[in-house]
């Protein structure tokens, strides 16, 4: 694994609870924003509560997220 300084990790898999969760740089690297929006529409992350009161947008309502979240879905 890349593990280098100039590698950013937006999501985290944890093999014993079967479980993603957000990593360090989730939500600061381009698009990451988006697809970590989309992995909590689809299901696959738990919504984060700060980004749903604090948004400068609904997150739930953007045509890009939704369309990640679609392809997630189909594809999990």
């Amino acid at each position: 694994m890349d593990d280098s300084d100039y590698t950013g990790i937006m999501l985290e898999y944890d093999n014993d609870s079967n479980t993603w969760t957000m990593g360090d740089d989730a939500r600061t690297l381009g698009q990451s924003v988006e697809i970590v929006d989309a992995c909590m529409v689809a299901g696959l992350i738990t919504p984060d509560e700060t980004r749903k009161l604090n948004a400068e947008y609904d997150y739930q309502d953007s045509d890009i997220v939704r369309a990640i979240a679609e392809h997630i879905t189909a594809t999990i």
